[in-house]
Protein backbone atom coordinates (compact mmCIF):
# COMPACT_ATOMS: atom_id res chain seq x y z
CA UNK A 1 0.00 0.00 0.00
CA UNK A 2 1.03 3.65 -0.50
CA UNK A 3 2.63 4.89 2.70
CA UNK A 4 1.76 7.97 1.52
CA UNK A 5 -1.73 7.82 2.13
CA UNK A 6 -4.17 9.29 3.10
CA UNK A 7 -4.21 12.79 1.36
CA UNK A 8 -5.47 15.39 -0.63
CA UNK A 9 -2.03 15.31 -2.87
CA UNK A 10 -3.38 11.73 -4.08
CA UNK A 11 -6.76 13.29 -6.01
CA UNK A 12 -3.99 16.15 -8.46
CA UNK A 13 -2.10 13.04 -10.24
CA UNK A 14 -5.46 11.37 -11.30
CA UNK A 15 -7.34 14.51 -12.60
CA UNK A 16 -5.29 14.24 -15.72
CA UNK A 17 -6.99 11.05 -16.58
CA UNK A 18 -9.19 8.95 -18.19
CA UNK A 19 -11.63 7.87 -15.64
CA UNK A 20 -10.37 3.98 -16.19
CA UNK A 21 -6.81 5.38 -15.45
CA UNK A 22 -7.67 7.37 -12.34
CA UNK A 23 -9.74 4.10 -11.13
CA UNK A 24 -6.05 2.63 -12.04
CA UNK A 25 -4.00 4.22 -10.03
CA UNK A 26 -6.31 4.63 -7.07
CA UNK A 27 -6.30 0.58 -7.32
CA UNK A 28 -2.84 0.74 -6.59
CA UNK A 29 -2.68 3.29 -4.19
CA UNK A 30 -4.69 1.48 -2.31
CA UNK A 31 -3.13 -1.95 -2.50
CA UNK A 32 -7.38 -2.71 -3.97
CA UNK A 33 -6.13 -3.97 -7.41
CA UNK A 34 -6.59 -6.82 -9.84
CA UNK A 35 -2.97 -8.50 -8.28
CA UNK A 36 -2.86 -12.02 -6.82
CA UNK A 37 -1.92 -10.92 -3.88
CA UNK A 38 -5.52 -8.62 -2.67
CA UNK A 39 -7.48 -11.07 -5.00
CA UNK A 40 -6.09 -13.83 -2.27
CA UNK A 41 -6.35 -11.47 0.51
CA UNK A 42 -10.23 -11.44 -0.37
CA UNK A 43 -10.35 -14.84 -1.22
CA UNK A 44 -10.87 -14.42 -5.19
CA UNK A 45 -7.60 -16.16 -6.05
CA UNK A 46 -6.48 -19.76 -4.99
CA UNK A 47 -2.54 -17.95 -4.05
CA UNK A 48 -1.30 -14.91 -3.80
CA UNK A 49 1.99 -15.66 -6.00
CA UNK A 50 2.70 -13.68 -8.82
CA UNK A 51 2.47 -15.74 -12.44
CA UNK A 52 6.56 -15.13 -12.99
CA UNK A 53 6.54 -17.04 -9.97
CA UNK A 54 8.75 -15.36 -8.08
CA UNK A 55 7.23 -13.66 -5.23
CA UNK A 56 3.66 -12.93 -3.55
CA UNK A 57 2.27 -10.34 -6.16
CA UNK A 58 1.75 -7.01 -5.05
CA UNK A 59 1.64 -3.98 -5.90
CA UNK A 60 5.42 -2.75 -5.46
CA UNK A 61 6.84 -6.46 -6.96
CA UNK A 62 4.52 -5.70 -10.20
CA UNK A 63 5.79 -2.24 -10.35
CA UNK A 64 9.12 -3.08 -9.23
CA UNK A 65 10.63 -6.70 -9.80
CA UNK A 66 7.96 -8.91 -11.89
CA UNK A 67 10.56 -10.11 -15.11
CA UNK A 68 7.22 -10.57 -16.47
CA UNK A 69 7.32 -6.41 -16.92
CA UNK A 70 10.85 -5.67 -17.60
CA UNK A 71 10.91 -3.84 -20.56
CA UNK A 72 8.18 -1.13 -19.59
CA UNK A 73 9.94 -0.53 -16.27
CA UNK A 74 12.62 0.58 -18.40
CA UNK A 75 10.06 2.81 -19.86
CA UNK A 76 9.21 3.89 -16.48
CA UNK A 77 12.64 4.22 -14.88
CA UNK A 78 14.25 6.14 -17.84
CA UNK A 79 11.58 8.92 -16.10
CA UNK A 80 14.36 9.17 -13.27
CA UNK A 81 17.19 7.98 -12.18
CA UNK A 82 16.63 8.31 -8.68
CA UNK A 83 13.84 6.51 -5.81
CA UNK A 84 13.54 3.78 -8.15
CA UNK A 85 11.99 1.64 -5.53
CA UNK A 86 9.72 4.11 -3.94
CA UNK A 87 5.84 3.25 -4.76
CA UNK A 88 4.77 6.88 -3.22
CA UNK A 89 6.96 8.71 -5.53
CA UNK A 90 5.79 6.58 -9.40
CA UNK A 91 2.12 6.57 -8.19
CA UNK A 92 2.04 10.37 -6.59
CA UNK A 93 5.16 12.20 -7.62
CA UNK A 94 5.94 12.72 -3.78
CA UNK A 95 7.16 10.31 -1.09
CA UNK A 96 7.11 10.57 2.60
CA UNK A 97 9.53 12.40 4.51
CA UNK A 98 10.39 10.90 7.78
CA UNK A 99 8.14 13.07 10.36
CA UNK A 100 4.64 11.04 8.20
CA UNK A 101 4.46 14.27 6.65
CA UNK A 102 4.54 14.69 2.79
CA UNK A 103 7.02 16.27 0.92
CA UNK A 104 6.33 18.49 -1.95
CA UNK A 105 6.05 17.22 -5.45
CA UNK A 106 9.18 16.20 -7.90
CA UNK A 107 8.47 17.46 -11.03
Amino acid sequence: MDTALPGKHTKLPCEGFKPTGASLLAQLHTGMSHLHGYLHQIQISETDQCPCGQAKETVKHFLFRCTQWARQRQRLFRQTDTKRSNLSFFLVGREPSPCGRHQTYQQ
